[in-house]
C-alpha cells in the first residue's frame, strides 16, 4: 500500500463539495444562505488546520484548464447581494487609501482552486490533492477566503 492509500481525504472532499454546492448559479438571498456560506468557509479553514503537511509526488502532472469566467458567472448568480467592497491590505503603509475587492471574484477563485484539488482526488492522486489543498490555502484561495469572511461578518451582511 502506497502513502496515498493511507491518506484520508474524505473530510477535505466533503468540505470542498459543501462549498461548491453553494456556487450552483441559484440565487441565495436569505441571511441563512449567507450564514451557511460563512460556516462552509470556516469548515475549509478547519480542514486546512487539521490536515498534515506533506510533499507532492514527483510527477509533473498538471490539472486541466478550468474556466474562470464560467465559475465567476455561477458565483455571481449564486450570491447576487455580494459584489465590490472596500479592502485595506495589511501590508500597506498606515494611512494608505483602501482598495476595492470583488466578493464574486473571491468566491470564484476559491471554487476554481478547490476544483483542482478534487481533480487530483478523482485521479487517485490523493497526496498531490492534499498538497494542492494546503498550498492553495497558504498562497491563494486562503487569502480570498479570509477577505470574504471579513465581509460576511460585517454589518453589511451579518452572516453570523
Amino acid at each position: 500500500m502506497d502513502q496515498s492509500e493511507r491518506l484520508d481525504h474524505a473530510s477535505i472532499r466533503g468540505a470542498i463539495e459543501a462549498y461548491l454546492s453553494l456556487i450552483d448559479g441559484q440565487a441565495k438571498v436569505d441571511l441563512t444562505d449567507y450564514s451557511l456560506l460563512a460556516v462552509t468557509l470556516d469548515r475549509l479553514v478547519l480542514e486546512y488546520h487539521i490536515t498534515e503537511s506533506l510533499e507532492p509526488s514527483d510527477s509533473d502532472i498538471e490539472t486541466p484548464e478550468i474556466s474562470g469566467a464560467e465559475i465567476y458567472s455561477r458565483a455571481g448568480k449564486s450570491f447576487p447581494e455580494l459584489g465590490l467592497y472596500p479592502w485595506a491590505d495589511v501590508n500597506d503603509e498606515p494611512g494608505s487609501k483602501p482598495g476595492v475587492a470583488d466578493a464574486i471574484d473571491d468566491l470564484a477563485d476559491i471554487a476554481r482552486d478547490l476544483l483542482e484539488v478534487l481533480w487530483y482526488f478523482d485521479q487517485n492522486r490523493i497526496q498531490d490533492g492534499i498538497w494542492q489543498f494546503r498550498w492553495g490555502y497558504q498562497n491563494h484561495w486562503g487569502a480570498h477566503l479570509h477577505k470574504l469572511r471579513v465581509l460576511l461578518h460585517s454589518p453589511k451582511i451579518c452572516a453570523w
